[in-house]
């Protein structure tokens, strides 16, 4: 009992001060990003394989992503780097650069 009156009145004080802070940032699942990116980066009907992890990404002005891109046929895997931008709460634009070189 008494540790659950400690951990209210911290919770209490924490309110109260408005030392504490907690922010939430939406996410994007990986998958749908990679999907954004290939739609991005498709030329002449050909639509790259774009691979960005199996994490959720935050959604945060400046967030920088690294994925990797490859076409079907080719073993080259390049580097694309994804920078979050007009971040508004789940709306966003992203801007993809591809490495000139393969890794």
């Amino acid at each position: 009992m008494m540790k659950k009156m400690a951990v209210l009145a911290a919770s209490a004080v924490c309110l109260l001060a408005g030392a504490c802070s907690a922010s939430v940032n939406f996410t994007v699942s990986p998958d749908s990003l990679a999907d954004d990116i290939a739609r991005m980066l498709e030329r002449d009907g050909l639509t790259p394989d774009i691979d960005c992890g199996d994490e959720d990404i935050d959604i945060v002005n400046g967030n920088v992503v690294h994925c990797d891109l490859s076409a079907a046929g080719d073993t080259a895997v390049y580097d694309v780097t994804v920078t979050f931008s007009e971040v508004s709460g789940k709306n966003y634009h992203i801007d993809a650069q591809v490495a000139d070189a393969p890794k």
